[in-house]
């Protein structure tokens, strides 16, 4: 038995010691395996247990190390686990990685403050009942379809109509699956769904494996991924990554998929084939194929993107342009993988996210051109102090980022402006950057977040830029 005038003893029933802080009277804990609430500050550093509902929550309790849940009974009902008042910091990003293995507790990196959208994107909703572990995902292009044949239908919204594909509860509303499939994927009641079951072999069940793999929290999964593996399955719908632009009128432009939970699931693009301007110079490429943004890494996503990049006599992949710090994800990674310069604007680097290693870092007010290539760089703050747009003039489009796009508004419906919710600089700013592109040369617009816009002409460039402006100054 504990003794309470003990401030550190031993664990109930993992061997470790107990902590409590000074500012709270000593408690006894309940016994081994009952199912009684445990009080929340018995913590444990050395237990033998080391359960995974108490390492999940060890980054709430600084300076402290783990919370002990110990006992079989607990274990077996977390639903038991009630606290009068939660602990300040626990967040649903701190119970997400619950079913990885952890070190001991070390303090969290601090990491700088750039808006909303930054602090959701580590956010993942609360695992409900069963573990995580014993929930199969089949989310990564690269798993064989024998290493996740079944997937239990625990956290299944009840949105999804009946079929083998669904997304789980964990889906955060990012919008990618209903972009990349919309035949098979829309929204309800917050959280996208499955609205449609698609035949496989289709063109639309391939479109629906896509966003299956882009899904930046693995939330589209299937109750048997061996149904569709007579079609290739997930296997055979990696190796259309990435997916070429050609519906939008953007030959040679393609969207890479496999998005990142750190940039909430923003898309980014790879154009391979650009013309560089080199004006007839021997010493100049006659082209120059570049990325935009960074997807998640993905060794099978880089084997595609050179094998793309090689059957077109294009040069290799040579610029990662970073438009702000949201969406930089895995670029160390890419940068090694590729080889690729990266491009960003000084007051987007971060230490935390590495980003001083780019090898391009612009300082001032621009525009700016960088060598071998023609693509117009122009500064574009107010989403972040920072961001970027990046302008091919000779395919006609218009990277954006997080700047402007095709965003919902409150009526349902969709129409080009901003993220008002999620600017981290100057909203004010922003209007007058986004007014400024519309003498830019540019007819389509892929952005980070939010849908492709597409202007009908130069005349339907300024008339939606000059609406989206208006649009924008009534949200003030």
């Amino acid at each position: 038995m504990l003794e309470s005038r003990s401030r550190t003893n031993r664990c109930c029933a993992g061997g470790g010691l107990l902590h409590q802080p000074r500012h709270q009277p000593p408690t006894l804990p309940p016994a081994r395996g009952t199912t009684t609430s445990f009080h929340p500050y018995h913590l444990h550093t050395l237990g033998r247990y080391n359960c995974r509902y108490s390492r999940r929550l060890s980054p709430s309790f600084p300076p402290l190390t783990s919370v002990c849940f110990c006992g079989p009974s607990v274990m077996a009902s977390p639903s038991a686990l009630a606290f009068a008042v939660p602990p300040i910091g626990l967040t649903p990003a701190v119970l997400s990685g619950a079913s990885r293995p952890l070190p001991l507790y070390t303090r969290p990196a601090v990491r700088p403050v750039s808006s909303l959208l930054r602090s959701l994107r580590r956010a993942a909703p609360l695992w409900r009942g069963a573990p995580p572990s014993h929930t199969t995902m089949v989310a990564a292009g690269e798993s064989s379809p024998a290493a996740a044949t079944t997937a239990p239908t625990r956290g299944r919204l009840s949105t999804n109509v009946e079929g083998n594909l669904y997304v789980h509860e964990s889906c955060i509303n990012c919008d990618v699956c209903r972009a990349m499939a919309p035949a098979t994927f829309d929204a309800a009641q917050g959280q996208s769904r499955v609205h449609t079951q698609p035949t496989v072999g289709t063109d639309d069940h391939t479109a629906a494996l896509r966003a299956l793999i882009s899904c930046p929290t693995g939330s589209i999964r299937m109750e048997d991924s061996a149904a569709g593996s007579a079609a290739g399955g997930v296997r055979a719908a990696s190796a259309t990554l990435p997916e070429e632009l050609t519906a939008v009128g953007a030959p040679g432009v393609f969207r890479n998929g496999y998005t990142s939970p750190h940039s909430f699931g923003a898309t980014s693009y790879t154009v391979v084939g650009s013309p560089a301007g080199g004006g007839g110079d021997a010493a100049e490429p006659a082209s120059v194929s570049y990325m935009v943004d960074s997807p998640r890494f993905s060794p099978v996503l880089a084997k595609n993107l050179r094998r793309l990049v090689a059957s077109t006599g294009a040069p290799p992949l040579t610029y990662m342009f970073l438009t702000h710090k949201d969406d930089v994800s895995d670029h160390a990674r890419w940068a090694e993988a590729l080889g690729v310069r990266r491009v960003i604007h000084e007051t987007e680097v971060t230490a935390s996210q590495g980003t001083a290693a780019c090898e391009e870092i612009l300082s001032g007010e621009g525009p700016w051109t960088l060598p071998g290539c023609d693509i117009k760089v122009i500064w574009t703050p107010g989403h972040t102090r920072g961001s970027l747009c990046f302008l091919d003039s000779a395919k006609g489009v218009l990277f954006s980022g997080d700047h402007l796009a095709l965003a919902a508004t409150t009526d349902g419906g969709r129409a080009l402006g901003g993220f008002r919710r999620y600017t981290g600089h100057s909203w004010e700013v922003q209007i007058e950057s986004v007014a400024a592109l519309a003498s830019e040369p540019w007819t389509l617009l892929l952005p980070g977040h939010g849908r492709m816009w597409a202007a009908e002409g130069a005349a339907g460039r300024v008339r939606g830029v000059a609406e989206a402006v208006e649009r924008m100054k009534a949200q003030r």
